[in-house]
């Protein structure tokens, strides 16, 4: 079974960060690229949560789908198949 949220972009633009921040200390395109890289980071993480979601919104479906299935070919196979009507009765005096 696959992991439902996948962090591997946020994880890696977080570790670039880190990395950048090493390698640029002192440098004047230090803070510009940490500011674009920490936005990246925020975004690449929206979207991994984005399509988490929606990953288990469709198994969600399907196996509603499966579950309505089983219980329609359940109920058919115990209805006799005469075509007779099944009426309750609730204790009402007819």
């Amino acid at each position: 079974m696959r992991r439902a949220l996948d962090q591997t972009l946020s994880t890696e633009l977080g570790q670039l960060r880190d990395g950048a921040k090493n390698v640029l200390a002192g440098s004047v395109f230090a803070g510009v690229l940490d500011h674009k890289l920490r936005i990246l980071e925020k975004l690449a993480a929206s979207m991994e949560l984005e399509l988490s979601i929606l990953r288990e919104t469709e198994a969600g479906r399907e196996y509603r789908t499966r579950i309505e299935q089983t219980a329609t070919d359940t109920l058919a196979n115990m209805l006799p198949s005469e075509g007779t009507v099944i009426r309750p009765d609730f204790g009402r005096k007819s």
